[in-house]
């Protein structure tokens, strides 16, 4: 800045310089011109005219120019004390979080994003109209403030990846953590969510609550690489869960996923319900261990049409008190049929009456092929 203001400075002073020059010029060469010249009137007249006018011209382009560069350094300055204030407003947002707060970017008229980078978010992020996008690029950390969550109408996209995943966390303890109620898709992919906290005043599902509607075609979530862990619903009400509940008609897919250390007085990790036509449930290749309920099935409750579990690790899951007899560890029930195989489901636990595993579809009672049931039977 100091030297384009400089340059600038130079420029006028030089300008200025030509002008008195010129003027200077003009007035002799004038002077001899008409004492050398055998010159008419009218030509002695038109020439008086043209040179002033011609000075005068110069002058004003002179003028001009200067106004430019004035206007350039007005404008610079004003830039350069923007630049200023906004990196004194990060200093002290660093000083206070330990990094700058988030900052949302429209690349559209219907698409958001978050940059990669490391974030506080004091108030939470609505994404409010059913056509608008948010993306949050791979590397990306948000801590969040307590009451602050994620309310969403429209899709949501998580893009982390094996190298980079994205971490959502609380800044201090806790955080209010995701809600859904949209007619878009919503995919997330090697994202960790933790250290959300559900209050016993408050009417949240779980720390991770989807509600879907199709409009009459299918729509899809999809959950991949994801972490789920130390997340707490303290809700009364038994439909509920300690990380993840969905609820609508829709395929869902929940792959490589890993669900541990949460608590619900519901379900402990996993609750869906969904039926209708473009229903269908994926639980693959996921773990599921470690997750407490207070009242109900400590791993997975499942309602659907269609439910496919394979390759799923469901192990030392607790439920304190088992007030409706429900499998511990997975309960299933399914309108059309439900497929497990080459699933290890056991040490899951209660104080009271209960067995690792219940479920149930209209075909076949369940096809439980190749999975390790810990000695104990479905019902």
């Amino acid at each position: 800045m100091r030297k384009f203001l400089e340059w600038h400075s130079k420029k006028q002073k030089e300008l200025l310089c030509l002008i008195i020059f010129y003027a200077i010029w003009a007035s002799a060469f004038t002077t001899v011109f008409f004492r050398t010249q055998n010159l008419t009137v009218v030509d002695k007249i038109t020439f008086v005219i043209i040179v002033p006018l011609t000075a005068s011209l110069i002058a004003i382009d002179a003028l001009i120019v200067g106004i430019g560069f004035t206007i350039l350094s007005i404008k610079a300055i004003r830039q350069k004390k923007i630049k200023i204030e906004q990196e004194k407003i990060k200093m002290e947002e660093i000083k206070k979080y330990g990094c700058p707060k988030l900052k949302i970017e429209e690349i559209n008229n219907h698409t958001y994003i978050i940059k990669k980078g490391t974030y506080y978010c004091e108030n939470g992020i609505v994404i409010s109209e059913v056509e608008h996008r948010l993306e949050i690029e791979a590397g990306t950390t948000i801590f969040f403030g307590k009451t602050a969550d994620i309310y969403c109408n429209g899709s949501l996209i998580l893009k982390g990846t094996d190298e980079k995943p994205i971490i959502l966390d609380a800044f201090d303890k806790e955080w209010k953590g995701i809600y859904v109620n949209h007619f878009a898709d919503i995919a997330a992919y090697n994202t960790i969510f933790k250290n959300i906290a559900i209050s016993s005043q408050e009417k949240r599902k779980a720390p991770i609550e989807i509600y879907y509607s199709t409009r009459g075609y299918p729509r899809f979530i999809a959950f991949e690489k994801c972490e789920f862990r130390d997340n707490v619903n303290l809700n009364p009400d038994e439909c509920t869960a300690g990380a993840l509940y969905i609820e609508g008609e829709c395929c869902i897919t929940i792959k490589n996923c890993i669900f541990t250390n949460n608590k619900a007085i519901g379900v402990g990790a996993i609750q869906i319900y969904s039926q209708g036509q473009y229903a269908n449930i994926n639980i693959l290749n996921c773990i599921v261990s470690g997750n407490i309920s207070q009242r109900t099935t400590a791993g997975i409750l499942l309602v659907g049409r269609m439910i496919d579990i394979c390759n799923t690790k469901i192990i030392a899951n607790f439920t304190e008190k088992n007030y409706h007899k429900t499998g511990i560890g997975l309960h299933a029930y399914a309108s059309d049929e439900i497929h497990a195989e080459n699933n290890i489901i056991e040490n899951n636990t209660s104080m009271d009456e209960g067995k690792q595993i219940k479920v149930h579809d209209n075909f076949h009672r369940g096809n439980l092929r190749n999975s390790l049931l810990a000695k104990l039977k479905q019902n």
